[in-house]
């Protein structure tokens, strides 16, 4: 039997003992029940997300200017580290992996720029033409 259970009984047994101040405290009595019970099931729900941020952050190790969940990624360190969200990267060709929700790139520290890969910016065709 649940506490709100046993409130709803005793609160049915004050009313045939016919007594309104009894009545009426009891009553005061079951709304604080209810908040009490209310304020735990939000309490556990929070417990539940924080436990779970936790445990995807753990699982996060920082890469190439990116969090990767082992062989998975790249997600966007900034979206993850400012909102808990994980982003997937946008993985382009001959582009850095860049974030689909705050447009942030992640440029691998690793590879040489362009011009010290022998392309010339200047020299590269545009879409356009």
């Amino acid at each position: 039997m649940s506490v709100i259970d046993t409130v709803k009984e005793f609160a049915g047994v004050i009313q045939k003992l016919d007594n309104m101040d009894l009545l009426k405290r009891m009553v005061e009595l079951q709304e604080q029940v209810y908040e009490v019970v209310n304020e735990n099931l939000e309490l556990k729900a929070t417990n539940r997300e924080l436990t779970e941020t936790l445990k995807t952050r753990a699982q996060m190790t920082a890469r190439k200017n990116s969090y990767w969940r082992g062989e998975d990624g790249p997600f966007c360190m900034r979206c993850f580290d400012e909102a808990q969200l994980t982003m997937r990267m946008v993985v382009a060709t001959g582009r850095p992996p860049r974030c689909p929700k705050c447009q942030m790139v992640a440029v691998d520290p690793d590879e040489k720029p362009p011009s010290q890969r022998g392309v010339l910016a200047s020299r590269r065709s545009s879409f356009w033409s």
